[in-house]
């Protein structure tokens, strides 16, 4: 079996993502992807860019429908428009505690 390439620490690897100031999400904007069919969405609450870019393209190739927001309340929000089938959120948010979030949404069902 052939083994992966080493990159060697001072190496510039390149990526084919877009650089992480497309990715910075404002207070009120939600990122959206192929919502085409039946499926509901995963709703991605991170304010951090580089694992927000990390989890949402990990998600997407695995196959998920994915909705992106960077604030507690836009996630809320996000969850609730779309109905999602899982939240999965960051606990230090700029505008709440991670930790209210499923509690919020507890006192919804």
């Amino acid at each position: 079996m052939e083994q992966p390439p080493i990159v060697e620490a001072d190496e510039q690897v390149t990526s084919r993502l877009p650089p992480l100031n497309k990715w910075d999400l404002q207070k009120g904007e939600a990122r959206q992807y192929s919502l085409t069919n039946d499926r509901r969405p995963i709703v991605l609450i991170e304010d951090e860019l580089q694992m927000q870019r990390f989890l949402s393209v990990m998600l997407q190739s695995l196959g998920h429908d994915l909705i992106e927001a960077a604030t507690g309340q836009d996630g809320l929000a996000q969850a609730t428009i779309h109905n999602a089938d899982a939240v999965l959120l960051a606990l230090g948010l700029p505008d709440c505690d991670g930790l209210e979030v499923p509690s919020t949404i507890g006192k919804w069902s």
